[in-house]
């Protein structure tokens, strides 16, 4: 939530009060005699006004929060000044009473019609309740007798910029003459133009922002967002050092300036932030996942060494060692270890069960985790990841009618899971049932647009078959868009180039892709038809010879292509 920018008059109020309500008390009292001939002391307007907001000062500086809210209640019946209104519409709103806050401001525009600061304060808890209509008729009210106002002007922008409306928040913020840009105003503009697209347009609106004031915070944040979905990594670091030095050291900015040294290749400095950083175990877990994924393990080990020699080691540090073991270590024995530690009660324990099994069926060691699905499935009856993976360690024991029974009733229970049909289409295609396959995976698609994996299969099936090749063209590059990594969506698509008689691009994607897949023989068998048909007789060669050597399935037609160069 937006912090309400606290307004000038309140000081003055609760000053003058606090200097005024002892005399006022004493000298506004009047004496009433009693039928006791005791003397009653009543006070007046004034007085009990001024005895109320001490009581609620007090009862505020306690913590009584439901006692400040009565007693400046009273204060208000009291003293109808624009003041109390705005102070007790705050109060409300801090304790979450967002309507009332809304109702009172309402009653003060009856008694002030055109309040400058109990309209915009009114507009603010109307955008706070998302009631977007109330809130610009609110401000194009106000505006109509004010057109120039600078604080109504980017309230109103900001409105727009939550609704999403980029250009009207633009033409709104260019109402102002340039001299009245103040730093705010640059920055809400920068908003509205990374709408629109315009990053470059909006970086340079946010230099100017800080060329105003170097220390307005939030135009510092937006510009290191920028900068960084723009791939300037190194300016990006730069301007997030900045934000430590204006004393924004939040959790946030670290991690940020972790990744962007990571992206940068410059693990060493990666490494040193790590350690400078918060040392909570949140920050040290969330570094160590980035480490991780980059694939820089020896960081990642000094990340997590200080949480993995306290006792007992905790169950979400396990399942990050776990993932080092796998990883980075290859030590498939140790991170099963880490994973079995995890006990039930862990937010990990689910993801623990998953992870083991797959790593069991990564060995060939199927039966151990069916043992260990037969218990996820028992413990996790809801999660439909389970019977997927069920699934695949049966069809990797060669129980692909197993597995179809499988998927088949899990399909009853979950019928638009994308990750069970794209499963069903794996092993269908797997017995021959190519039509039945591509029925799934074109469920797939429907269900789960940008599962590249399933784009890649349909893509890669009709180049095989010689059919509606343009269509597969497109789902390659889209899949491809989607997993620029993948050797496998790499191999596809210089298939399906070759199938268009592109062979020169062919060949092209075909060396990427056994540069990243170097052990697979069908890339291999591809890669010499390419070849061949390009005439490069020596490289054909090599192809073919790879497939030979890592084992495909089809040896002979493979061997009879080697013979025929």
């Amino acid at each position: 939530m937006r912090r309400i920018k606290p307004l000038a008059g309140l000081k003055g109020l609760r000053l003058a009060m606090l200097m005024l309500a002892a005399p006022a008390i004493i000298s506004c009292a009047s004496m009433l005699p009693t039928n006791a001939g005791q003397t009653e002391w009543r006070l007046s307007p004034s007085a009990e006004a001024s005895y109320n907001y001490l009581v609620y000062l007090d009862a505020a500086r306690s913590g009584k929060a439901q006692q400040a809210d009565g007693a400046l209640s009273k204060v208000l019946e009291l003293d109808k000044r624009q003041e109390v209104y705005l102070e007790l519409a705050d109060l409300k709103l801090r304790l979450g009473k967002t309507e009332e806050a809304a109702v009172l401001l309402q009653d003060g525009l009856v008694r002030y019609p055109g309040d400058k600061w109990l309209t915009l304060r009114l507009a603010d808890i109307y955008r706070l309740q998302q009631r977007y209509d109330g809130a610009a008729t609110t401000l194009e009210t106000y505006l109509a007798a004010h057109p120039s106002d600078a604080e109504a002007l980017s309230r109103q922008a900001r409105l727009a910029l939550e609704r999403e409306r980029f250009a009207q928040a633009r033409d709104i913020l260019a109402k102002l003459p340039a001299e009245r840009h103040s730093p705010e105003v640059l920055y809400l503009r920068a908003k509205a133009e990374v709408g629109l697209a315009q990053n470059r347009k909006a970086i340079a609106t946010l230099r100017k922002a800080l060329e105003k004031d170097p220390t307005y915070l939030p135009a510092v944040v937006e510009l290191a967002y920028i900068l960084e979905l723009e791939n300037d990594f190194a300016e990006a670091e730069r301007v997030y050092v900045r934000l430590l030095e204006l004393g924004e050291a939040s959790t946030e900015v670290w991690i940020k300036l972790i990744d962007l040294n990571l992206k940068l290749n410059n693990p060493e400095k990666a490494l040193s932030l790590a350690q400078s950083g918060p040392q909570s175990k949140a920050f040290l877990l969330e570094t160590a996942h980035l480490f991780l994924g980059q694939k820089f393990y020896d960081e990642a080990s000094e990340v997590l060494a200080p949480l993995a020699q306290q006792e007992p080691v905790d169950a979400d540090v396990r399942f990050y060692l776990a993932l080092l073991e796998y990883e980075g270590r290859k030590n498939n024995e140790a991170a099963l270890y880490q994973l079995t530690q995890i006990p039930q009660d862990s937010p990990h324990h689910q993801r623990s069960l998953s992870f083991r099994a797959q790593i069991l069926i990564s060995q060939k060691r199927s039966e151990q985790a069916l043992v260990v699905l037969q218990e996820a499935r028992e413990l996790y009856p809801a999660e439909p990841e389970f019977a997927e993976v069920q699934a695949w360690a049966l069809a990797t024991s060669n129980r692909n009618a197993e597995a179809e029974q499988v998927l088949v009733q899990a399909l009853t229970r979950w019928p638009d899971n994308a990750d069970i049909l794209y499963r069903l289409g794996l092993i269908q295609e797997e017995q021959g049932r190519s039509s039945e396959a591509l029925l799934s995976m074109e469920r797939v698609i429907t269900i789960a647009p940008d599962k590249a994996d399933a784009l890649n299969f349909i893509g890669y099936v009709l180049a095989e078959q010689g059919r509606d090749l343009q269509r597969a063209l497109t789902l390659i590059r889209k899949a491809m868009e989607l997993d620029p990594d993948n050797g496998y969506i790499l191999d596809s698509l210089a298939w399906v180039l070759f199938k268009l008689g592109e062979y020169d691009k062919s060949m092209l994607e075909i060396r990427k892709a056994v540069s990243m897949e170097k052990n697979d023989s069908a890339i291999w068998e591809h890669f010499g038809d390419i070849a061949r048909a390009l005439n490069k007789r020596k490289e054909a060669r090599k192809g073919y010879s790879k497939a030979l050597k890592l084992g495909t399935k089809h040896t002979e037609r493979v061997q009879k292509k080697l013979e025929g160069l």
